[in-house]
C-alpha cells in the first residue's frame, strides 16, 4: 500500500512540475517538443509499476507478497506496542515495590 501511495505522490509532483514548465515556456516552436517529451516522461512514470509487476512474476504473486509485507509491518507494530506496555507495567511494579519498602 505504501508503494501505491508513493507512486501517486510521484504522479502528482510530476504533473505539477510539468505544468509549471509548460507555463514558463514562451509560445514557440520548442513548446511542442517539450510537451512531447513531457508526455513521454509521464507515460513512463505511469507504466513503471506495471512493468515492475510483469518482471516480478505474476501479478498475483506481487499482490500476495505485498499483503504479506503489510502483515509483517502490522506484527512489528503490535510487538512494539506490546513492548511499550510491558515497560510501563515493569515501571509500575518497581514503583509499587519501592513504595512498599518505604512503608
Amino acid at each position: 500500500m505504501t508503494e501505491l501511495l508513493e507512486w501517486v505522490k510521484k504522479m502528482i509532483y510530476l504533473s505539477v512540475f510539468l505544468t509549471l514548465i509548460l507555463h514558463i515556456l514562451p509560445e514557440g516552436s520548442y513548446r511542442k517538443y517539450v510537451r512531447f517529451f513531457a508526455g513521454l516522461i509521464f507515460i513512463v512514470t505511469v507504466m513503471a509499476p506495471v512493468v515492475q509487476l510483469v518482471h516480478r512474476g505474476s501479478w498475483e504473486e506481487a499482490i500476495l507478497s505485498e499483503i504479506s509485507r503489510e502483515k509483517e509491518r502490522e506484527v512489528e507494530l503490535d510487538f512494539s506496542y506490546m513492548e511499550e506496555i510491558q515497560q510501563e507495567k515493569i515501571k509500575e511494579l518497581i514503583e509499587a515495590e519501592q513504595s512498599q519498602e518505604e512503608r
